[in-house]
């Protein structure tokens, strides 16, 4: 838990002293996938990364909503069974898991349903992250860098730098 910021002008040495500990003791790289051929790419960069800094990489897939109850309907349909959310969570972990190329102690697939952006930045601050390592591409011919709406919404609100790592669409 991190600690309240202090009334009293004489705690901040404690505070400060407090604070720093707790981020340099629980800090993770997070890095958000999709289901796309390019998402080792992302977590190679992320797996970089984390290396660099010592810290534990955190690759997590959001099923949306839609997504969740689609899947669910489906499994229903064959097996007569609801997943449920905690099921469909274990889905998106799996797809997380995929991404990983490595098998390391240092490395964890996570899944979430939600919108992902919202559930990328909670995640987040709630694993005091380092740094978000996100994809983005390049759309246009003459080389305009144009994110998609969750790359530059997670851009845009997270409480943590930003990595994006970007592709060449070949035309």
């Amino acid at each position: 838990m991190t600690p309240s910021t202090p009334t009293n002008p004489h705690d901040y040495d404690s505070f400060f002293t407090v604070r720093m500990r707790h981020i340099e003791e629980s800090m993770t790289i997070i890095t958000a996938v999709d289901q796309s051929d390019w998402a080792l790419s992302v977590v190679d960069e992320a797996q970089t990364l984390a290396a660099q800094f010592g810290e534990e990489l955190h690759v997590l897939h959001v099923l949306t909503e839609s997504e969740a109850i689609d899947l669910d309907r489906r499994n229903v349909r064959e097996t007569g069974k609801s997943k449920g959310r905690d099921g469909l969570a274990h889905i998106a972990a799996d797809v997380a898991s995929s991404a990983i190329d490595t098998t390391s102690d240092e490395c964890h697939a996570v899944g979430r349903i939600g919108n992902p952006p919202e559930e990328i930045i909670a995640y987040a601050v709630d694993h005091n992250a380092r740094y978000i390592v996100v994809g983005g591409r390049k759309r246009s011919p003459v080389g305009k860098v144009v994110f998609g709406s969750v790359t530059q919404s997670v851009l845009l609100n997270a409480p943590c730098p930003v990595l994006t790592v970007g592709k060449e669409i070949t035309t």
